[in-house]
């Protein structure tokens, strides 16, 4: 079976909020028995990415509890940046 006949759009028909539902209870799991820590400082680039891990830590934790730290990629379009600010997240440049 080739990589094209394995990846089709049949892949992405799961349900998406139990997914996240379930990765946000293992962030908190890990986060609070684990790790011992209540929040969540992400490293964002602008990119899908690290995108993801800034909305699932917000969905875990809260926006409070969250401070997203921009460290754009170099190689990235020049609006990564400006678009990483767009979220509810408070960033330190």
């Amino acid at each position: 079976m080739t990589l094209h006949e394995r990846f089709t759009a049949e892949i992405l028909d799961f349900d998406k909020e139990s997914e996240v539902h379930k990765i946000c209870a293992t962030m908190r799991n890990i986060m609070g028995t684990k790790l011992r820590r209540r929040g969540a400082v992400i490293a964002v680039s602008g990119g899908i990415d690290s995108s993801v891990c800034a909305a699932l830590a917000v969905r875990a934790y809260g926006k409070n509890k969250v401070l997203a730290l921009q460290l754009p990629e170099i190689d990235s379009a020049r609006n990564t940046q400006t678009r990483s600010t767009l979220t509810s997240v408070p960033t330190f440049n």
